[in-house]
């Protein structure tokens, strides 16, 4: 990759949204914390959150009873070209205010639940966008 290059997804990458990549992105990143493990991902890409070692945020909770309700790929944190979503993708669920729901569409500071609405919880910050300097004209000098 060239430095010119730096910041542009590549359609190759396995994990990268070719919505995103069509569209050369520059959206605001997204901060997940599970606990006191903070977690940032790009927009580029799909993050995924469940049980299974290659998760991006691997559950592996001590609890037998909770541990059971979270599925391998439990759910897919996306940038959909506009915001950030939460997919469910598994048999127990994603609630927010107790409420199962099968997308999300994540603000800051916002919690969702895996598995169920007492679950695994996740609390997000999604960063502002990038956006350039405004340019100021210089004001005529005296």
């Amino acid at each position: 990759m060239t430095p010119s290059d730096h910041g542009t997804p590549r359609l190759g990458d396995a994990k990268t949204s070719k919505l995103s990549a069509a569209r050369k992105v520059s959206a605001p990143p997204l901060t997940v914390w599970l606990g006191s493990a903070m977690y940032t991902f790009p927009a580029d890409r799909d993050a995924t959150v469940g049980r299974e070692r290659d998760c991006d945020i691997w559950l592996r909770d001590t609890d037998p009873a909770t541990f059971a309700l979270i599925s391998r790929v439990h759910a897919i944190l996306r940038y959909d070209g506009t915001r950030w979503v939460v997919i469910d993708k598994s048999q127990n669920g994603v609630f927010i205010d107790g409420v199962r729901r099968p997308v999300i569409a994540i603000r800051s500071g916002q919690s969702v639940s895996l598995g169920n609405p007492r679950g695994p919880r996740l609390t997000f910050r999604v960063a502002d966008a990038w956006k350039p300097p405004e340019r100021t004209l210089p004001r005529d000098l005296p």
